[in-house]
């Protein structure tokens, strides 16, 4: 039997808030290491040198080196603002307009059951009825293989049309969209053919499988958690 919509429609949502949690936290991280970690913190010894301080020449350098570090740190902070509001409006519109499209769905007349009876290679998919062969090879290679190629493809005809820009809040929002758009289908493959894996008449391909999984999917993972903890540390 297929999906019913309302079931279909809670996993677009889930799979949408994924996507939005995912590229919140990348765009936050890319934000704190290109732009935050460039502007001057703090001046080694600054009491001490301003305290010694008798040439006029000098006093001006250190002035203007303050200025400089003042106005970086406004452009900054409006950069923030900026990058806030955008962000909050591109996936109020995402949502918004998925909303709209699953409440359409939602509010069609019921399929008969000649539709119902016929279930599609998704429908297999997401209920883990699906041969482990299909959900690896389709799923899991050629899904994020395709996807991933797609949306770099984007990315770079956004770059050579300056759309995307580094110090940009464009740069901001779409790069992690993409790049998390990507994880994002990765990681939802990985469930899919975990689920999969006892559609095999052979034990030995499920353990294949899942150890693929462990190795290509979970570990990475652990790293990319580790080392987003250590970097997110202000």
């Amino acid at each position: 039997m297929n999906l019913p919509p309302t079931k279909r429609a809670s996993q677009i949502l889930i799979a949408l808030s994924a996507w939005a949690f995912v590229s919140a936290i990348a765009s936050l991280l890319i934000f704190k290491i290109v732009y935050i970690s460039a502007l001057p913190t703090s001046l080694p010894n600054l009491t001490n040198d301003i305290n010694n301080i008798q040439d006029f020449v000098v006093l001006k350098k250190i002035s203007l080196l303050l200025a400089e570090s003042v106005t970086a740190q406004k452009e900054t902070g409006w950069l923030i603002a900026s990058w806030g509001l955008w962000f909050v409006a591109t996936w109020s519109a995402i949502f918004g307009i998925t909303s709209m499209l699953l409440y359409r769905q939602l509010t069609k007349t019921n399929p008969t059951e000649e539709q119902y009876s016929k279930e599609t290679i998704l429908d297999l998919a997401l209920t883990g009825k699906l041969e482990l062969w299909k959900a690896f090879w389709v799923f899991y290679i050629a899904l994020p293989a395709v996807a991933s190629l797609t949306i770099y493809q984007i990315l770079a005809i956004l770059r050579r049309t300056h759309v995307i820009e580094p110090t940009k809040v464009a740069d901001l929002i779409l790069t992690p969209l993409a790049y998390s758009a990507v994880l994002v289908i990765f990681w939802g493959a990985a469930i899919v053919v975990w689920r999969c894996s006892t559609n095999t008449p052979s034990i030995t391909w499920r353990y294949l499988v899942r150890g693929s999984i462990i190795l290509f999917t979970v570990i990475p993972l652990a790293k990319s958690a580790i080392l987003l903890g250590h970097y997110s540390r202000w």
